[in-house]
């Protein structure tokens, strides 16, 4: 995967936009975010997943003008939670300035470099929940509810249009996908399984071109 990311990182420019999505297993360990790849073993999540700060690292490094994130594991909520969580915990272990105003100052540094990545996130699960899967979709719940947002059932188009495309103007932004995909999983799921957002409305994923 790292030389999939480098690929892509030598080629993207800062008028690109980057979709980044995974399914598969995920974990939460001490507070952190790690993807579990087909190899991995659950006696070792730590030295055989990808953790949240390498997964950070990758998509902060882009130059892209707007990225999207894709998590369909379990407690990808996780992620969301501890962006940059882990850079500000770093500095106050390792600094001699008072805790509380370090704390005021970098959030606030963080926050514009948070802004900054033009980073949107979609996770399908909360931080402590898991991402369930359906045998007869063929896929997880969440991942299901994002292909529908794209691919409208031809016997109920209109309806699929109107609740993806909120505002009718033939794009579907990040904040139409997830109200989309939350909305389509309360219906479908009899099971607590909530999808968290960080974004707000302003990275255009697809658009709708139905003749």
């Amino acid at each position: 995967m790292e030389d999939a990311f480098q690929s892509i990182a030598a080629q993207i420019t800062g008028e690109d936009s980057f979709v980044f999505f995974i399914a598969g297993h995920g974990e939460s360990l001490d507070g952190k975010y790690y993807y579990l790849p087909h190899s991995f073993s659950v006696l070792s999540t730590i030295s055989d997943g990808i953790s949240q700060d390498q997964l950070e690292e990758w998509i902060t490094s882009f130059k892209s003008a707007n990225k999207l994130v894709l998590l369909d594991t379990c407690y990808s909520g996780t992620f969301i939670e501890n962006f940059w969580k882990s850079k500000l915990e770093y500095l106050l272990k390792n600094s001699k300035e008072n805790k509380m105003m370090m704390v005021k100052k970098y959030e606030s540094i963080f926050h514009k470099m948070y802004n900054a990545t033009n980073a949107h996130f979609i996770t399908a699960a909360a931080a402590d929940e898991v991402a369930r899967e359906s045998f007869d979709y063929g896929h997880g719940y969440f991942t299901y509810g994002l292909l529908q947002a794209f691919c409208p059932m031809q016997d109920n188009v209109i309806a699929r249009i109107t609740r993806s495309d909120s505002n009718s103007n033939s794009m579907i932004d990040d904040q139409e996908l997830y109200l989309f995909a939350d909305n389509y999983l309360r219906e479908i799921l009899n099971a607590p399984q909530h999808i968290q957002h960080n974004g707000k409305g302003r990275f255009e994923v697809g658009c709708l071109n139905i003749e």
